[in-house]
């Protein structure tokens, strides 16, 4: 989905899937959170930032903090050590905006003696096949990718049909996957 342009696009909710992660956290008692955030500036990840933002401000005693990262698998991995390196008060759980990310950060943490999920909880987004292997099992959102491409031909079989001039942009829903990399408090 592409803001400055009239084009049909098929769009995860990435707000929600940031939203309803950060409620997991809330909800399993965790109120020191942290974001890993990609330093990379696209879209979903500031649309994840934003459902992130909102869940936490739901929670008047609530506190987070911020980690960025590169949004590969070794930026991320160096990015975390580092900040590990620099001996941070750690929050009890982290939200990364994406699986690559969180998988990484993990390695990171477990490399500096943490536990995952018994000192630190981790929550990713995209339900990428690592995350399933990884240990232990990561919590994730899962994107919804088979419903995107098939509303994506849906909706271009219907431009070619109408000669539709409408552009739309639809927003297609994620759901938690809920494994073993959180704790709760």
């Amino acid at each position: 989905y592409f803001i400055k342009s009239h084009i049909d696009s098929v769009a995860i909710n990435n707000r929600q899937g940031a939203y309803i992660a950060t409620k997991y956290l809330l909800d399993c008692g965790h109120r020191h959170l942290g974001h890993i955030a990609s330093s990379v500036d696209i879209t979903n990840f500031g649309e994840r930032r934003e459902g992130f933002m909102k869940a936490v401000s739901e929670v008047p005693d609530c506190d987070w903090s911020e980690v960025r990262t590169i949004s590969t698998q070794d930026g991320a991995y160096v990015d975390m050590s580092r900040y590990l390196d620099e001996n941070p008060k750690l929050p009890t759980a982290f939200f990364a905006d994406n699986d690559i990310i969180a998988v990484s950060c993990i390695r990171a943490l477990k490399e500096h003696g943490y536990s995952i999920p018994g000192d630190v909880s981790i929550v990713g987004f995209d339900d990428l096949p690592m995350s399933y292997v990884t240990s232990p099992k990561l919590t994730t959102v899962r994107v919804q990718k088979e419903a995107l491409g098939g509303r994506a031909v849906v909706r271009l079989l219907e431009k070619i049909e109408e000669d539709d001039a409408v552009s739309e942009v639809i927003t297609i829903g994620t759901n938690l996957i809920v494994r073993d990399s959180v704790k709760l408090l």
